[in-house]
C-alpha cells in the first residue's frame, strides 16, 4: 500500500475523500457535511488550525483514510484528534488499519486523541496500537427535554397501534409509581443486582461439587506441586469481580443518561394515557 500525506499547501481531491468516508465509516460516520469541516480544518493554514490527512493507495485505488486535526492545546489536550479513520470494505482484515496508524503515529508530533464508539470493534486496534481509555466523553447536544418527550410519546402511540394490551399494561404501571417509588426504586436497582449475582451462581453447591472444572483446575495445583489454592479462593475472587462490575454500572454516566431517560419517558406516558382516555389515539 502507498501512503500519501496531505497539508494545507499541497493538491488535494477533498470530494473524493469525503465520499470515501461517508460510504466506509458506515454506521459510526457523520454526514458529508461534518466529515468535509473536518478535511478543511485539517488542511487550513490559519494559526490555530491545520493537521493533515493520510491516504493509503493500492493500484491508485483509495483503500484508506485517515483525518487528523490539530487542537493547538498542550498537555490537558491532546495536541492531534485523530476525527476519522476507514478502510474500503474490501480490504479490511489486511492490516491496512494499523500501518495507516503507524504513519499517523509517526507524524504526530505529540498526544493523539479519538473518540470511538463502545460497539466498534476499531477500538480494540486502537488499545493494541497503544491508545488508552482514559476519560468517558460526555456530549451535550442541543435537544431540549420536551423534545425528546415528544419523541418519546410519538414512538409509544406507534407502539400502542401495534400492540395496545401490552402498551396499556405498562402505561398503567408507570401511573402507579409516584416519586417516593421512583427514588426506592433508584437506590435499590444496585442492592436488586448483588441479589441477582448471587440468585444467578450458587457458590455453596460450586464449593461442594469436587468434580467441576474449576474445583480440578483449584486442586491440580495441590496435587502436582503441593501448592494450595482453594476453590472458595476462586470463588470469592469471581464473585468480588462481578460486585465491581454492577458498581462501575450503577455509577457510570451510562446510567445516569439511562435514569435521566426513564424520567422523561414517565412523562411521556402520562401524556399519551391522557390522549388514550380521552379518545384522541
Amino acid at each position: 500500500m502507498e501512503i500519501k500525506i496531505f497539508y494545507h499547501d499541497m493538491e488535494f481531491e477533498k470530494k473524493e475523500y469525503v465520499n470515501f468516508l461517508h460510504k466506509h465509516l458506515g454506521k459510526y460516520g457523520d454526514d458529508k457535511e461534518l466529515i468535509e469541516q473536518s478535511i478543511e480544518y485539517a488542511l487550513d493554514s490559519e494559526e490555530g488550525k491545520g493537521g493533515f490527512v493520510v491516504g493509503g493507495y493500492i493500484d491508485d485505488q483509495l483503500v484508506g483514510c485517515v483525518v487528523i486535526n490539530d487542537t493547538a492545546m498542550k498537555g490537558y489536550i491532546a495536541q492531534h484528534m485523530l476525527v476519522y479513520i476507514a478502510v474500503h470494505k474490501d480490504y479490511r482484515g489486511k492490516g491496512l488499519g494499523r500501518k495507516l496508524l503507524d504513519k499517523v503515529v509517526e507524524l504526530c508530533s505529540g498526544n493523539i486523541a479519538l473518540h470511538v464508539e463502545y460497539d466498534n470493534p476499531a477500538r480494540f486496534l486502537y488499545r493494541r496500537l497503544g491508545f488508552k481509555s482514559k476519560y468517558a466523553e460526555m456530549r451535550y447536544e442541543q435537544k431540549g427535554e420536551r423534545a425528546r418527550q415528544k419523541e418519546m410519546e410519538a414512538r409509544i402511540i406507534k407502539k400502542y397501534k401495534k400492540n395496545p394490551e401490552l402498551v396499556m399494561e405498562t402505561l398503567d404501571w408507570l401511573d402507579t409509581l409516584d416519586f417516593d417509588d421512583i427514588d426506592t426504586l433508584e437506590e435499590g436497582f444496585k442492592e436488586y443486582l448483588n441479589k441477582l449475582v448471587l440468585w444467578a451462581t450458587d457458590w455453596e453447591a460450586i464449593f461442594e461439587d469436587r468434580d467441576n472444572k474449576l474445583t480440578k483446575f483449584a486442586t491440580a495445583f495441590d496435587n502436582l506441586i503441593n501448592l494450595p489454592y482453594e476453590q472458595q479462593v476462586l470463588l470469592n475472587r469471581i464473585e468480588k469481580e462481578f460486585y465491581q462490575a454492577i458498581e462501575r454500572v450503577v455509577e457510570s454516566n451510562d446510567w445516569d443518561f439511562a435514569w435521566e431517560e426513564f424520567l422523561i419517558l414517565m412523562e411521556a406516558a402520562k401524556c399519551v394515557k391522557k390522549k388514550i382516555k380521552k379518545g384522541d389515539i
